[in-house]
């Protein structure tokens, strides 16, 4: 869906992909050699492989577009849902905070970032 809006995107003077994600698939673990310290199974699950796969898409679009765009993942943290679990939760309104923030970015090119609440959990420059 991302790629087939690339052209649009294109037209905009600040065009902007937001991702939502989850801290589930932190790929700093895979890239560090500590999934096993953090808990992830030895063969990990289809569900973190899944949390996982945005994470990197989101690295794979900012190095695509690296002039113009702006990319980012975002992880809302634990949302009042049907399907959330979590004691504390936050409202649907808060969870959307982050995603709105980062649409919201002044221009200055593409990075790649993965927002959890209001703390930047990994910054890395690809601008070219």
């Amino acid at each position: 869906m991302v790629e087939a809006h690339i052209p649009l995107l294109q037209l905009s003077d600040s065009p902007r992909i937001v991702n939502v994600s989850s801290m589930g698939g932190m790929l700093q673990d895979f890239e560090n050699g500590v999934l096993e310290i953090n808990d992830w199974p030895v063969r990990p699950s289809a569900a973190k492989i899944s949390k996982a796969a945005p994470n990197a898409y989101t690295r794979i679009l900012a190095n695509k577009y690296p002039t113009n765009f702006c990319i980012n993942c975002v992880c809302p943290g634990p949302v009042e849902t049907d399907r959330s679990f979590y004691p504390l939760k936050l409202t649907i309104e808060e969870g959307a905070q982050g995603p709105v923030n980062l649409a919201l970015l002044p221009n200055g090119g593409s990075f790649w970032s993965l927002l959890y609440g209001e703390r930047i959990v990994n910054l890395l420059s690809w601008k070219a």
